[in-house]
């Protein structure tokens, strides 16, 4: 009932307002709710707070934010938004506040800041701390925030799916008879920089097989979180091919790659899709994992990561869930498992239980996706391979050491192409699959035999 009742606000301020434009009573509305009426109020889930209608209609003071360009001129929004930043170091910016008194006299407001409940770690600084807008005329402020890219989590290993965080809260302005609110919002994303190289190409024209294992050197330098590190045999690839009438909201497939884990006498598969561009929520998009379990070119089975409420009842709900549809029958089951996709990111992983595609041995897979905006992108051709987990602390450097024999014949469901040898201390090897990371970190186009991912 939120929608109508806001609605019904907004009306009657029109009312009491009748020359004033549509940003301005939106401001109205949005300035004057108050947070404070709100059980478990949520900056980002449910706006300033509740609407309070008297406020509303009363009020002859708006204040706003963030400028647009309409058709018919410049407006401004009821918020500041500092939008999407990721950095290994910080995070931050400067908003005007602007002031609009409209009534007969002046107003003295004091002003201040109220972080939200949700918000990071942030120096918030206002350039008054109160202001006094003139009988018909403006004043205007300034928002600086400012973040240290250490002060945010990772974006794995959080208690929920989306992993979101944020640095948000209220411009609050406060007069004898009533209080202004404009909210800001800032999302951060702290990088590592987890790099790989080698000493030259791998067995090229001068080098055999059987000269042995080569060495994969990975160092995660000035990242701003350790990194967890995942190495995959690199199973697919595809260009940044997005068509400029349809922006990538994530959909553009870079690379994929998968995993397997001994889970008694069956096994656990763990495909990894990287996209050229994130996307806010991939829930808003279908990704795809074509198996051919015996390699006939035909597909068997499709694993594939969709909104679950909007697979299992058609309502759309945010959250990103494993399926597995039969090719043959088009028979849809869940797999058991929630897809890790966190916000704002480029990478998802999609696990899947190999007894549940009847896979005992080796088998071939190729990746699509299809995106709200109606676009799509698929990978030419089938591949596999398998790899393992370790974890890169800052300023270290761990050594992978990759063996050829074991990537010789073909691919099976057992663990094969990679092992991780020689590992400098504090660097544990062989941990489970989920504190991994988001992007691909591949320095050497001559090391395309191998998936970085990394935080």
């Amino acid at each position: 009932m939120a929608a109508p009742h806001v609605a019904g606000v907004a009306a009657l301020s029109a009312e009491a307002h009748p020359s004033w434009t549509a940003p301005q009573i939106a401001a109205s509305v949005v300035s004057t709710a108050d947070p404070d009426k709100v059980a478990g109020q949520s900056l980002t889930l449910g706006g300033v707070g509740l609407v309070d209608a008297a406020q509303a209609v009363a009020t002859t003071v708006t204040a706003t934010g963030d400028a647009f360009r309409t058709e018919s001129g410049w407006a401004r929004e009821s918020a500041l938004s500092f939008g999407f930043q990721e950095s290994p170091l910080g995070f931050g910016g400067v908003k005007t506040v602007t002031v609009r008194n409209d009534g007969p006299t002046a107003v003295r407001y004091d002003v201040s800041t109220a972080p939200s409940a949700q918000s990071k770690k942030a120096r918030i600084i206002l350039s008054n701390r109160s202001i006094t807008v003139p009988a018909g005329g403006t004043a205007k402020l300034l928002l600086i925030v400012a973040a240290a890219a250490k002060d945010v989590p990772s974006s794995v290993g959080a208690s929920d799916q989306f992993a979101f965080s944020e640095i948000s809260g209220d411009i609050v302005l406060s007069a004898a008879d009533s209080t202004l609110r404009v909210p800001y919002l800032l999302v951060p994303r702290a990088d590592s920089t987890v790099k790989a190289t080698a000493n030259g190409p791998w067995f090229g024209g001068k080098q055999k097989v059987a000269d042995g294992t080569k060495k994969l050197t990975l160092r995660n330098l000035a990242g701003a979180l350790p990194a967890g590190a995942d190495v995959y045999t690199w199973g697919l690839s595809d260009p940044k091919d997005a068509a400029a009438s349809l922006p990538d909201t994530g959909y553009d497939i870079r690379a994929v790659g998968v995993q397997s884990f001994a889970e008694g006498d069956d096994h656990l598969m763990v495909f990894a899709m990287n996209m050229h561009h994130r996307w806010s929520n991939a829930a808003a998009n279908e990704y795809d994992i074509v198996i051919d379990t015996d390699r006939d070119g035909q597909a068997d089975w499709i694993v594939l990561s969709a909104d679950s409420g909007a697979v299992r009842n058609g309502d759309t709900n945010g959250l990103s869930e494993v399926f597995i549809v039969n090719a043959k029958t088009k028979e849809l089951a869940a797999a058991g498992f929630l897809t890790q996709a966190p916000t704002d990111s480029s990478t998802l992983l999609l696990p899947v239980r190999a007894s549940d595609l009847g896979i005992t041995g080796a088998f071939a897979y190729t990746a699509e996706t299809f995106a709200s905006n109606n676009a799509s992108d698929a990978v030419d051709g089938y591949r596999d391979g398998f790899a393992q987990y370790l974890r890169l602390p800052i300023f270290e450097a761990v050594d992978v050491v990759v063996d050829p024999h074991r990537n010789s014949g073909q691919p099976t469901v057992d663990r094969i192409g990679v092992r991780v040898d020689d590992i400098v201390s504090r660097v544990r090897a062989g941990e489970p699959m989920g504190d991994v990371a988001d992007d691909f970190g591949l320095e050497r186009p001559e090391l395309r035999s191998l998936i970085l991912q990394a935080a």
